[in-house]
């Protein structure tokens, strides 16, 4: 298999649709998948998508179904709630957390099959989950609406007896936080105050990591893997910025004057800003941060509704695009030349 490139400036004129699973197609076994939330390993190459019992099914790029783990049940009888998933580093386990009324369940589970379940009775309810290359990692949200979010540490290789090792939630140490932004990858985190006090967390680490100053609130956004750039938007979507958090220097991308993309992507090099599905177009597109110049890259395939999802695998070679209909890959492939 020919290694995919990372995405730069560079070949980002080359970024176009490679490959497309159709949900509708899939086997029996994969059961009905309901939307297009997927999740993809760190190399690009493996997605998981749930089905309506809450399953959580395992594709390749070619559309095979390589695993599908059992069902999470409630005491009556009903499949219980999805609520997130992940791969860990190797993208050979995924973590899946589902939630039943006073209970939620923690799956790790093997893509090439086989899955061990912990059952935590609790009316706290856990919102995200993470594995790092020795531990999982919840972030739960007590019931108590007094109480500061916590996380929950605990091993990849659990049973039934595991008892999660509660940890501090770092960013609840900055009472002036308004906004944290979105979809970033954890375990980091960036809040936000009112004045533009921007910090970044490191979730697992239970500490802030870093500081900067900006003229607006971000809300949404993205980060690199090592978390020295954010590109961000304000609520008014006036302007795209790139913050470099070693520097402090927040530059200007591009203006947007009200324009309106729900999902924004930043390359390993934080040279090429991604927006897809923009002003409720189909469509996907490129900023080059040092010269703010625009790449219309083309559309992807038309779906009912919004995209449930889009990500970028870790190492920057791959988009994904899921949706109501399946799921469409994106990579930077260089044109074949033709002699004759």
């Amino acid at each position: 298999m020919q290694d995919a490139a990372v995405i730069t400036a560079e070949n980002i004129q080359h970024l176009a649709p490679v490959a497309v699973i159709d949900f509708a197609g899939l086997p029996e076994h994969a059961g009905q998948i309901i939307n297009g939330r997927v999740f993809t390993s760190s190399d690009g190459r493996l997605y998981a998508v749930v089905n309506r019992e809450g399953q959580v099914v395992f594709l390749d790029e070619a559309g095979s179904v390589l695993s599908v783990t059992d069902r999470i049940m409630t005491d009556d009888g009903f499949p219980a709630t999805f609520i997130d998933g992940a791969f860990d580093p190797s993208g050979q386990l995924f973590a899946a957390l589902h939630s039943q009324g006073m209970a939620y369940h923690i799956t790790i589970a093997a893509i090439s099959g086989g899955q061990a379940t912990l059952t935590v009775s609790s009316e706290d309810k856990p919102v995200s989950i993470w594995l790092d290359e020795e531990m999982a990692w919840l972030e739960v949200i007590p019931a108590n609406a007094n109480s500061a979010p916590y996380l929950l540490q605990l091993p990849k290789s659990i049973s039934s007896d595991t008892v999660p090792v509660r940890k501090l939630f770092a960013p609840a140490q900055d009472e002036q936080a308004v906004a944290r932004v979105g979809r970033l990858p954890l375990p980091l985190a960036v809040t936000a105050t009112e004045s533009g006090h921007v910090s970044r967390w490191d979730l697992s680490q239970g500490k802030l990591t870093a500081e900067a100053q900006v003229d607006a609130v971000p809300i949404y956004g993205a980060i690199t893997l090592d978390g020295r750039y954010l590109v961000w938007r304000d609520p008014a979507s006036v302007a795209l910025h790139l913050l470099d958090f070693e520097t402090g220097a927040d530059q200007i991308v591009t203006l947007m004057d009200g324009l309106y993309i729900p999902f924004i992507l930043l390359t390993a090099q934080a040279d090429v800003v991604i927006g897809v599905y923009v002003n409720d177009e189909p469509a996907v597109v490129g900023w080059e941060t040092a010269t703010g110049r625009l790449h219309w890259l083309g559309h992807y395939r038309q779906c009912e509704r919004p995209p449930d999802m889009v990500t970028f695998s870790n190492d920057r070679t791959t988009l994904v695009i899921g949706c109501d209909s399946g799921i469409e890959i994106w990579r930077a492939v260089e044109p074949v030349e033709v002699n004759g």
